[in-house]
């Protein structure tokens, strides 16, 4: 653990994932909604595209159900001139200027943590 000043805070946007949950549930609801559409083979084409169509919003909304939001600080070293950059999720409010630790990981991540 070391001790640093706070020297800018920016929100930003840690991504969400999309994974099969999304895909294959939106495109199961795609299925059943688009063979509703007409009877005989034209109700298994609509079924087709409906469950394309379901999957790409399916990802597409597991994504944006898993983004959080997240800071990008800038934390000035104590006892030397290193500044660190890093981004973490917005679980607590920072303030420039403001007196900060910061504990490093094995492998190198980082997590700000209020005095």
């Amino acid at each position: 653990m070391r001790e640093g000043t706070v020297v800018q805070v920016v929100e930003a946007t840690i991504e969400g994932q999309s994974g099969v949950i999304g895909t294959y549930g939106g495109g199961y609801v795609g299925h059943e909604i688009g063979r509703t559409i007409g009877s005989g083979s034209g109700s298994g084409i609509a079924g087709a595209v409906g469950a394309v169509a379901g999957a790409v919003v399916g990802k597409q909304a597991e994504k944006s159900a898993t983004q959080k939001k997240a800071w990008e600080l800038l934390v000035e070293m104590n006892g030397s001139r290193e500044t660190l950059a890093i981004i973490q999720p917005a679980d607590q409010n920072f303030d420039e200027g403001e007196k900060v630790r910061v504990y490093t990981r094995s492998d190198g991540s980082a997590r700000v943590a209020k005095l």
